[in-house]
């Protein structure tokens, strides 16, 4: 069978309203050579209702428990047949059907360019969502620009960035995921655009809770600075995200979460260690002067 050009992953987790209207975003694409990949992230009988629906339209695959972020990706990743993997949040929209065309163009352009990253709008507000924007500034540039990392759930990837570097961190579970690879991509010598253009339209649907995610950011943000960047950097990392973590904790009514991300970060930290792969020097000089997770 001959794989298709661009495989679109959708990774869901109870959240099957959402989960139609981004299958209903992709399906008007223009591009014909496309499949849909959808990741069920744990038993779900009423997504998995859903999605029989559909027929041969979607290939599936129900994991056996929630597996995150990463894991799920994971599982996309190994049922997608396409070079070119296009992720979107099971909450998201595409808003153009030419999307998969005019990111291709990207990658027919460059076989350096390994990841390209989207635009993200708020369906709410209407306006740009600037923490996933991938420069420390948080400007959003005029055009395409070249970036040290990208927005996981809005965003294309050569299927020979992870041939070449490996999959998700699937310990990571939920955030830093997309820094991880980012950061192994860029010192493998793969290249990363954000393009402004196009567009995703997220609805922000209840996921990891303001409860949980102090817990995330306080044990994994560390953890990849401690695996990828030089020591100093790995230190401000891991005083500034525990502070976050707590601050977003005290405000969330969830500082035992930021606590306990603190204490299972210190855990982890000699097995981290041991995996430890610091960047190149030319990598650190690209993330220095492109807005890259340097020191934050």
């Amino acid at each position: 069978m001959t794989s298709p050009r661009v495989s679109f992953v959708v990774v869901t987790h109870a959240r099957p309203r959402w989960l139609s209207g981004a299958l209903e975003s992709i399906r008007p694409q223009s591009i014909a050579d496309r499949e849909i990949v959808v990741v069920v992230n744990g038993l779900d009988p009423e997504t998995q209702q859903l999605l029989r629906a559909l027929g041969s339209e979607v290939r599936v695959t129900v994991l056996d428990r929630n597996c995150g972020v990463s894991g799920g990706r994971n599982a996309g990743i190994a049922l997608a047949r396409g070079e070119i993997l296009l992720f979107l949040d099971d909450d998201a929209e595409l808003r153009d059907r030419e999307t998969a065309e005019r990111v291709l163009t990207h990658f027919e352009r460059d076989v350096d360019l390994g990841i390209v990253g989207f635009l993200v709008i708020d369906a709410t507000t209407g306006a740009a969502e600037r923490r996933v924007v991938p420069f420390r500034d948080k400007r959003l540039p005029h055009g395409v620009t070249e970036a040290s990392y990208f927005p996981g759930g809005a965003c294309a990837i050569r299927r020979r960035v992870f041939d070449s570097i490996g999959l998700y961190d699937a310990s990571l579970f939920y955030a830093g995921e997309e820094l991880d690879l980012s950061l192994r991509a860029l010192d493998a010598g793969f290249r990363i655009l954000f393009d402004p253009s196009v567009t995703v339209m997220h609805h922000g649907a209840e996921g990891v809770g303001a409860s949980t995610a102090p817990y995330f950011y306080a044990r994994n943000r560390p953890w990849v600075a401690l695996r990828h960047l030089p020591l100093p950097c790995c230190v401000t990392h891991t005083l500034g995200w525990w502070a976050w973590s707590l601050a977003r904790g005290v405000r969330a009514g969830a500082v035992a979460s930021a606590l306990c991300g603190i204490r299972d970060c210190v855990a982890g930290m000699p097995r981290i260690w041991r995996e430890r792969r610091p960047v190149s020097r030319h990598t650190r000089r690209f993330l220095a002067r492109n807005g890259g997770r340097l020191w934050y």
